[in-house]
């Protein structure tokens, strides 16, 4: 007897019916877009479904065998099924397994239910072995169709109260507490995988329940509010109270969960790390402050990151990809001296793991931006020595060597000479260099260098004494010139003794430079508080004069003289005729260049 259609037009619960009433036995095949489904038929009971069970893992989780026979059945290689291989060592209970994979076979079978869009064909004929499996069809499986149906029915009414609890099977759940009634040990042993480690398709799968049950049993204590949704606050909450090795192991795998849900909260990577350590696990520390660094490079928080960055190099010294990330960090930030810092820190780390090959580019880009570094250049030679290049390594401690000949190093110039000929025995520039270095030529050379430059230092010192010297002469015989001309020369006319007071006034403006010699000092006062009266004098004739060039001559003398007066540091004894002579003078300037004055301009 063949049958086909489409469920559109006629339920599934109706071809089970059907096939029931006429206990037919054969094939059922369901197929909706890209998913089937097979189902056995036997005498109008379900025999088998054609899903492949993990029966090991069911009979673990059912408890139905000791682990020792599972893990023998598990790693050995048997041809017999799982319930016969089980039976024959006496530790199997048939009729509990039988009903068990009978169960199995039933929540396989509820979901084809919901398939509205599916087509049906039923072929009729003896059981097909390998399409359902020797394990499945070895055990007593005879479901009655007709029941099956009901339940599917049953379970839909109750679907969407399901739902209001349990969202998704992605769920993450967290048990607060051990509910205070008395739960069988099917029910405990799933409430207690809901500890905010996995999501409910997990539990699913591990629980002793089938999924309808696990979902059912969820619902009712979502509602009680025992069962909460694991947000990483929570999590944190209760990885907080770890004590025990076993509650801290528990603690990081529900901080792990945490992260899943939600990989941008920082504070879960801090308490993890943490908890890592707690537990000895460094080098997973190391990693979670990996994490934790990325995500602040990515939120533009460098500085969080280095220390995150810094934090995972003390946990996991070795990790060379964490002193790379720090390299790359400061030199992608234009940090040159902390990039170069964090660069050697590299290069050693690849020389003690012998990682002569990546060592040697790292040391040549860093020579690059510092090529006169000489520890750089001198750690890059012995690398090129390690790594079996000797040439190269010459090259490199050669440069180093003539390098210090130029700065005068002999013993380290030496050293280098002496090693570029244990690395290349015929460099010839070597040899010389250390011949000349042992004769002392070129300490010889060094004395000479030093002498030329003493000499030169005091040739210098010496001119800059001889100058100074000079402009003080100059200065002082300027003085007593000036002051000369004015005493002798009574009876000049005025514009004579204009001139001669020009030439006093142009050597007290230049006496600056000559305020170290105590002999000009005394002479500058002696000469102008004996040269006041003769200023005053000057002052009162050209009150008279008859043109304004008489007049603007004059002035610009006793200004001058001002200027030398109050530069002068004179005693205290002196300091009343001093003030008198200023304001004397100070008095005629203002004077000489009032309106009232009244002179003609010269033609």
């Amino acid at each position: 007897m063949g049958l086909a259609g489409e469920l559109t037009t006629i339920g599934l619960a109706e071809v089970f019916q059907n096939l029931s009433f006429n206990h037919l036995t054969g094939t059922l095949t369901l197929q909706e877009v890209d998913r089937k489904a097979r189902i056995c038929f036997e005498e109008g009971k379900v025999r088998a479904i054609d899903t492949k069970f993990d029966y090991v893992d069911i009979a673990r989780r059912m408890e139905l065998a000791p682990d020792e026979e599972l893990a023998k059945a598990e790693n050995g290689k048997r041809r017999r099924t799982l319930k016969a291989f089980l039976a024959a060592t006496g530790h199997l209970d048939e009729a509990a397994f039988d009903s068990i994979i009978t169960s199995c076979v039933q929540e396989e079978l509820l979901p084809l239910f919901g398939w509205r869009a599916a087509s049906f064909s039923f072929e009729e004929g003896p059981i097909k072995s390998r399409v359902f499996g020797k394990e499945q069809l070895d055990c007593n499986i005879a479901l009655d169709p007709m029941a099956v149906a009901m339940e599917a029915a049953r379970r839909h009414d109750e679907w969407d109260t399901l739902e209001n609890y349990v969202p998704t099977d992605k769920e993450v759940l967290l048990l607060l507490g051990k509910p205070e009634e008395e739960l069988s040990p099917k029910v405990w042993k799933t409430l207690e995988m809901l500890d905010g480690t996995r999501p409910v398709v997990e539990v699913v799968k591990k629980s002793p329940l089938g999924r309808y049950d696990v979902l059912k049993t969820i619902a009712t204590y979502v509602e009680a509010g025992w069962l909460v949704t694991a947000t990483p606050e929570a999590l944190r909450e209760m990885a907080s109270q770890a004590t025990t090795s076993s509650r801290i192991n528990l603690a990081v795998q529900q901080l792990e969960s945490a992260l899943q849900i939600d990989a941008t909260d920082l504070e879960t990577y801090r308490v993890l790390t943490k908890l890592y350590e707690r537990a000895g696990r460094k080098n997973e520390a190391a990693e979670t402050q990996l994490r934790m660094a990325d995500l602040q490079v990515k939120r533009g928080d460098v500085e969080g990151a280095l220390e995150s960055f810094e934090r995972a190099r003390v946990l996991a010294p070795q990790n060379l990809d964490i002193l790379e990330r720090i390299f790359r960090l400061h030199e992608s930030r234009g940090e040159q001296p902390l990039a170069m810092r964090a660069g050697r820190r590299l290069a050693e780390a690849l020389i003690g793991q012998e990682l002569f090959e990546d060592a040697i580019p790292l040391y040549e880009r860093l020579l690059a931006s510092n090529e006169r570094n000489v520890g750089l250049r001198e750690a890059l030679g012995r690398c090129l020595e390690k790594q079996g290049d000797p040439g190269r390594a010459a090259t490199e401690f050669r440069l180093l060597a003539d390098r210090a000949m130029d700065r005068r190093e002999f013993e380290g110039a030496l050293t280098y000479y002496r090693k570029v000929v244990t690395l290349d025995p015929d460099c010839e520039h070597s040899r010389e260099r250390i011949d000349e270095i042992k004769s002392g030529a070129a300490k010889s050379r060094e004395k000479r260098r030093k002498r030329w430059r003493a000499t030169a230092v005091w040739s210098v010192v010496t001119g800059l004494l001889l100058w100074i010297g000079v402009r003080e002469w100059s200065a002082i015989n300027g003085l007593h010139a000036a002051h000369h001309a004015t005493v002798t020369n009574h009876d000049t006319s005025f514009r004579a003794r204009l001139d001669t007071m020009q030439r006093y006034a142009d050597a007290v403006v230049n006496y600056p430079a000559t305020r170290s010699s105590s002999l000009a000092q005394d002479t500058l006062r002696a000469l102008l508080l004996l040269e006041v009266d003769r200023a005053d004098t000057l002052l009162h004739q050209a009150a008279k004069a008859k043109t304004i060039s008489d007049v603007e001559a004059t002035l610009g003398l006793a200004e001058k003289i001002l200027a030398g007066l109050k530069n002068l540091s004179l005693p205290e004894a002196e300091q009343e005729l001093w003030e008198g002579a200023q304001k004397k003078l100070l008095a005629q300037v203002k004077t000489l260049r009032t309106p009232a004055a009244g002179v003609t301009k010269n033609k």
